[in-house]
């Protein structure tokens, strides 16, 4: 699941954009850095957001109240991207995902009786995929980053209902 759903939450969204705004239907290359950062989301982000946080914020918040504040926080924690010039998603759809992806992550760290690898996973492959798909014209570069928190909410949302069965 861990890296089945990520490649369904970017895959829709990349072929739309790619049918509405003409991105390219070839995936990007990735460059070394590229790698070093989506390497870098395993130990920093997943250890600082789920592994320190979360763990926290589970001791201090109602549980329905973790997923939207670790999201918050971490759509905080990726705003030197913006001071830097290096990402053009609009800030507020960039928080709506990561809020709403918080609530995976929160399931998954949950399951795994707080184990962090499953959300490392997922993270890692999440990451990879959108510097895999993410259009890099600028039409289709909206049009993704317009239907990639719309995607993310409708398979989370579906694969956990289906989960919590």
């Amino acid at each position: 699941m861990a890296v089945v759903l990520p490649l369904l939450q970017f895959l829709l969204p990349w072929l739309l954009s790619c049918a509405v705004a003409g991105a390219s239907l070839t995936p990007a290359r990735l460059s070394g850095s590229e790698v070093v950062v989506i390497l870098w989301a395993l130990v920093a982000e997943e250890g600082g957001g789920r592994g320190l946080l979360q763990g926290a914020l589970t001791q201090r918040l109602p549980a329905r109240w973790v997923p939207p504040a670790v999201g918050a926080i971490w759509a905080l924690w990726h705003y030197h991207f913006y001071l830097a010039g290096r990402m053009e998603t609009p800030f507020l759809l960039l928080a709506a995902s990561c809020i709403l992806d918080s609530y995976l992550y929160d399931w998954l760290w949950r399951r795994g009786g707080g184990n962090l690898l499953p959300a490392m996973l997922y993270h890692c492959t999440g990451n990879g995929f959108i510097h895999l798909f993410a259009p890099v014209s600028a039409s289709g570069s909206s049009v993704f980053a317009a239907l990639l928190p719309l995607a993310i909410a409708l398979a989370e949302g579906a694969t956990l209902a289906v989960l919590d069965r």
